[in-house]
Order: structure tokens, then sequence, then C-alpha cells
């Protein structure tokens, strides 16, 4: 399993605890709040790479600098 799928199975596990908590389950309902969760927990993901990375706040333009010849 890669961190990746990882990642994604626990946030389908969060969702899906949510939902069904919630008192009406379906696949959209579930779908929607994955999507909340990830827009939720993105920016401190972005921090815990930068910190990974060993980036500060010297580091920010040459992180912005890599961002951007990933998105080209």
């Amino acid at each position: 399993m890669t961190p990746q799928e990882d990642l994604d199975a626990a946030l389908t596990l969060e969702a899906l605890c949510d939902v069904v908590s919630g008192g009406a389950p379906s696949m959209d309902a579930l779908l929607m709040r994955k999507a909340e969760l990830i827009v939720e927990k993105a920016e401190t993901w972005e921090e815990r790479q930068r910190e990974l990375a060993g980036l500060t706040d010297a580091g920010d333009a040459a992180w912005n600098a890599d961002e951007e010849v990933e998105v080209r």
C-alpha cells in the first residue's frame, strides 16, 4: 500500500463514520464529506510537506517555483 492509498483509505473511513453517524448515509454524502475533509486538511498537509522538505519562510520561493513546474 502506498502512502497515498493509506491516506485515501483513512479519509474514506473518517468520511464514512461521519456520514453514518449523521443519519442519512448515501454515496453522495460520503463523497461530499470526503471532499470537505480534503479541503479542511489541505493546509496542514502542505505545512507538513514543507517541514519534511526542510523549507522555511526563506525557502518558500523555491517551494512555489517547484509547484509551478509540476502544474505545467
